[in-house]
């Protein structure tokens, strides 16, 4: 990513803001007392995601977002990210959607304004729970009814043909897990849907709590449209609650939540949601997060994959107790 300096250093950014992105949204110029920037995500040699924080002489603060590519994809994201912002600003019942503030072909970045609120990670508890879950179901089954061309599907021969891939390697690295890693691949091989139960629709692809912002009127905003994909819409629910387990919830809060999302969602969609489909699906997701675990080396490592491998395991054991 050579051209990150070009964003990253204070002084070009300045003048960046003023010579581009403002004359883009034909805003006024400014005078800047100071930026703050922080690093969001960062993967070498693939994309790089920042925030700044802009203080004006006047006072007045901005947050904007770039997040800058290694090729040319910034184009189709950006598309993506119009088509949902103006569908957002005519029904309620879309995710609220970050300002898209332009893409610079140059630069390889996508630029959009922040949002303010707070990440539903810090917002959501036992009170609330139930009205959040019915609201981010609300949200979700919108979502999943946007129609964008052009995008890839993913089917489920493909997920299984990919999480066989991972599961070689985390056999490898864990001996001791392996006879474990097999069982739930033979599953997952053996109750795999003969034929697709719902016609493909609109995910997300990379749908978990920590993409979602509870603004002051209780609707919630999405971020990262990377992997919008076509595929079956509960892929994006097993996604959201496999992370789930991941986080410092404990078993009792996290499967209520679980529940409370896959009955909002089934009571408010109009496909036919399959239990056991979705079962099937958690069940590849927390396999996905044990290997997910794995590459990043996480602390107490093998104790980690093991509970995950767990989790898959009781889902299919004690059949339908999570829902």
């Amino acid at each position: 990513l050579p051209w990150l300096p070009k964003v990253l250093e204070p002084q070009a950014f300045k003048r960046y803001l003023t010579d581009f992105l403002l004359l883009q949204q034909n805003s006024p110029s400014c005078l800047i007392k100071d930026i703050v920037l922080n690093i969001v995500n960062y993967r070498p040699e693939i994309r790089c995601t920042y925030r700044y924080d802009i203080k004006r002489l006047s006072g007045t603060t901005q947050t904007l977002y770039g997040k800058t590519f290694s090729d040319q994809r910034g184009a189709e994201i950006q598309r993506r990210i119009a088509c949902l912002y103006l569908r957002s600003l005519r029904n309620p019942d879309s995710f609220v959607m970050a300002r898209p503030l332009g893409y610079d072909a140059t630069l390889h970045t996508v630029w959009s304004e922040g949002l303010q609120g707070k990440p539903l990670l810090d917002s959501i508890n036992e009170q609330n729970a139930d009205k959040l879950m019915m609201r981010l179901a609300r949200h979700l089954v919108d979502l999943h009814s946007v129609n964008i061309t052009g995008l890839d599907s993913l089917s489920e021969d493909e997920q299984l043909s990919e999480i066989q891939k991972k599961s070689v390697k985390l056999q490898n690295a864990f001996p001791s897990l392996s006879e474990k890693i097999k069982r739930l691949l033979i599953n997952l091989n053996d109750q795999k849907p003969i034929v697709p139960l719902n016609p493909m629709r609109l995910i997300h692809g990379d749908f978990h709590i920590q993409q979602l912002l509870l603004l002051d009127d209780n609707r919630m905003s999405l971020f990262d449209f990377d992997e919008l994909a076509m595929a079956n819409p509960l892929v994006d629910l097993a996604n959201f609650s496999a992370d789930l387990f991941t986080l410092n919830f404990g078993i009792d809060f996290t499967e209520r939540l679980i529940n409370q999302l896959f009955a909002a969602y089934q009571a408010l969609s109009d496909d036919d949601i399959s239990v056991d489909y979705f079962e099937w699906q958690l069940r590849l997701q927390l396999l996905t997060r044990a290997y997910r675990a794995y590459i990043q080396q996480k602390p107490h490592l093998e104790q980690l994959i093991n509970q995950f491998l767990i989790a898959a395991e009781f889902i299919y054991v004690n059949k339908h107790r999570l829902i």
